[in-house]
């Protein structure tokens, strides 16, 4: 494999430095030219000077300095776009990198996307600039990974996401309004960021995943299930045509995804501990609970509704799981939260063509929105 020339945007967050580690076991083959963070300035000029980065970035304009070289502000990340790469790895929080996703497809690089909001609120945007260019979307979620891994010849006739049901598989709906922020984020098996895991907790990571599967697979919402697999170790399952399944399997660790996503379509020589069948524990599968788990059910009936509802949708939710962390809303008042904030919008919406202005000035909306109904205006 040739060496890859990489850029990471949201190094300094859980992907991003889970990408920096893997990349460090792979010198020869990949060389790390540009990184971009949203405010931790510290751990970025460390990882710029560990790498020898040529272009650093921070979107958090508020902590502008004297630091030479250092670009400040959202545009970072476009800039990035525009420089000589192989793969942009996205790992960014919320819709920051939309554009820059764009931009980079429109220029011919290959996007490995590890952000679901992208093609949640803009899906389609990026599915036509990808008719256009040769670039490639690579998926970095572990499950979207394990469904791009599991495709082959022959028709597909349902795709299964795998759900690890997060700390709170099981509770009922008394016990989940006790729930607290240090609760939601001691997750089983996964580490992640603060807010991923929150919403691991909530299930509403996996109704946003069935939209990105649905724009990076081509596959109708309706073929997508999710089960509940507390054991993390199948992470995703392809059906076919004639009733045979197809499995990923590999230890909950999101370095797999990432490395087979930089690597493509070649993969790392193993650069961990190998899955031992005969020393997992028993392999379990569940329905979820959609009475006390209602985030699922949410997301399909928002996309449902307009091609603009699911940025309402996700930006609902960033502004709820936020007042949770902030310890101002209970945990089940989230998804109440998006609830009543898709309901404020379903007449709306109506002739709003969906365009990335629009997309990026109703998420801003919606989240002021979601915050009015925190505060019971």
């Amino acid at each position: 494999m040739k060496r890859k020339r990489i850029a990471v945007l949201g190094s300094t967050g859980s992907v991003g430095t889970q990408t920096l580690d893997l990349i460090k076991l792979y010198p020869d083959l990949f060389e790390v030219k540009a990184l971009v963070a949203y405010s931790n300035k510290t751990l970025l000029l460390e990882q710029q000077k560990q790498f020898n980065a040529e272009y650093v970035g921070i979107i958090d304009k508020s902590l502008y300095g004297r630091e030479s070289g250092v670009c400040f502000g959202s545009e970072c990340l476009e800039n990035v776009a525009e420089l000589d790469l192989d793969v942009i790895l996205v790992a960014t929080r919320g819709i920051a990198a939309l554009r820059a996703v764009l931009k980079a497809i429109e220029n011919g690089v290959d996007v490995a996307l590890a952000n679901k909001e992208t093609l949640v609120c803009g899906g389609a945007l990026v599915k036509e600039a990808l008719v256009k260019s040769k670039a490639a979307l690579l998926p970095v979620d572990s499950e979207h990974s394990a469904v791009w891994q599991c495709l082959g010849k022959g028709e597909v006739s349902r795709l299964v996401l795998t759900a690890s049901g997060g700390p709170f598989f099981g509770f009922s709906a008394e016990k989940l309004k006790g729930v607290t922020p240090e609760m939601a984020l001691k997750h089983p098996n996964w580490s992640m960021g603060s807010k991923i895991t929150v919403d691991s907790a909530t299930m509403m990571n996996k109704g946003l995943e069935i939209i990105e599967a649905h724009w990076l697979f081509d596959m109708p919402l309706e073929q997508i299930d999710v089960v509940v697999h507390p054991q993390s170790i199948v992470h995703s399952l392809v059906e076919y045509a004639d009733g045979t399944m197809l499995a990923q399997m590999a230890l909950p660790d999101m370095k797999y995804a990432i490395g087979y996503a930089l690597s493509y379509p070649e993969r790392l020589p193993a650069f961990d501990a190998r899955l031992d069948l005969t020393k997992i524990k028993p392999l379990e599968f569940f329905r979820y609970d959609k009475k006390n788990f209602p985030a699922v059910d949410i997301v399909r009936e928002a996309y449902s509704l307009s091609p603009l509802m699911p940025t309402v949708l996700n930006a609902a939710n960033d502004t709820a799981v936020g007042a949770f962390l902030q310890n101002r809303i209970g945990f089940t008042d989230i998804c109440e939260t998006v609830r009543k904030t898709l309901d404020y919008y379903k007449n709306r919406l109506n002739g709003i063509q969906l365009s990335i202005d629009t997309v990026y000035g109703l998420d801003d909306e919606a989240k002021r929105t979601a915050e009015n109904f925190l505060k019971g205006k």
